[in-house]
């Protein structure tokens, strides 16, 4: 038998996957080492520029990981070979989503709307606009009949 399957056992992919998770989260730990020593300004464009950099990688880190693999995207494992690289982005991503949640809070208070929140389930950031100045339900929509 030939392809994905035969010539790793599922195993070499998701090793590979876990490797590069780890590599990446120990660069994420290093930054927040380093992040207590700025404040202010300083340090909101110390996060978005990590940011910038890290989505950066995360393409470069994609790029040899499929190269690595031999990944073509044909033939009959090529669901197979998306569905590794997608599970690899989101666990890439996963690292950086608190980072995420920071600069968009700074985004838009930077656009004179202050009243950013992140939904306590969900972990979405969304901006109250109208309404009560209580707590808010995930999926409770402003009523636009009045």
């Amino acid at each position: 038998s030939s392809g994905i399957n035969a010539e790793y056992g599922d195993r070499k992919p998701l090793k590979l996957i876990a490797k590069e998770v780890d590599l990446f989260n120990s660069v994420k730990e290093s930054f927040d080492k380093i992040r207590d020593n700025y404040k202010g300004k300083d340090l909101v464009d110390l996060l978005f520029e990590f940011q910038a950099w890290m989505i950066q990688q995360i393409e470069v880190i994609k790029k040899n990981f499929c190269t690595e693999l031999d990944f073509d995207f044909m033939g009959v494992d090529a669901d197979l070979q998306a569905g590794y690289c997608a599970l690899l982005t989101n666990q890439l991503r996963t690292v950086i989503y608190g980072i995420r949640i920071e600069t968009e809070k700074y985004a838009v208070s930077g656009h004179g709307v202050v009243d950013a929140r992140q939904c306590p389930h969900c972990k979405e950031v969304w901006i109250k606009i109208a309404g009560c100045e209580g707590g808010t339900t995930c999926g409770n929509r402003l009523d636009t009949s009045l």
